[in-house]
């Protein structure tokens, strides 16, 4: 069943072979590669709640624009297919990256909970929810 995932960060560590990036291992299984902050610190830590939109996924635009996979002189998507809207593994040296991840605000209420936005509203989410229709992200079948 195709998936678009809030999971919890189990483990960050510098990328061996690639400054600049770390290594993230997600609550599902996934690996995923990320760049540090402005600050050269890593973007995410043991404990965080991210969404994981997995290989596959059809990104819309406004997710694109706003995680800075927007290409405004072609306007189209950054990422793979036709509309540059497509979710693909990649190779950062020897390490491939699962998908994506879409960060939100940490927040506790009735235990940790990750506080995202899609396009026209605000939400609360826990790790396992499943959030592909919040955020209108599809599966692409090729």
């Amino acid at each position: 069943m195709f998936k678009v995932e809030v999971v919890e960060v189990t483990k960050v560590v510098q990328h061996p072979e690639r400054d600049g990036l770390t290594v993230n291992t997600l609550s599902n299984g996934a690996i995923a590669v990320s760049n540090l902050t402005e600050n050269e610190a890593p973007r995410y830590i043991v404990g965080d709640l991210v969404v994981h939109v997995p290989e596959t996924a059809l990104v819309p635009e406004w997710l694109l624009k706003r995680q800075d996979c927007w290409d405004i002189s072609k306007n189209k998507g950054t990422l793979a297919g036709g509309k540059g809207n497509r979710v693909k593994n990649r190779k950062f040296g020897e390490i491939i990256s699962d998908g994506m991840l879409v960060a939100g605000k940490q927040v506790i209420v009735n235990g940790p909970e990750l506080l995202i936005s899609n396009d026209t509203e605000q939400k609360s989410f826990v790790k396992g929810d499943n959030i592909k229709d919040f955020f209108g992200i599809e599966e692409w079948i090729g």
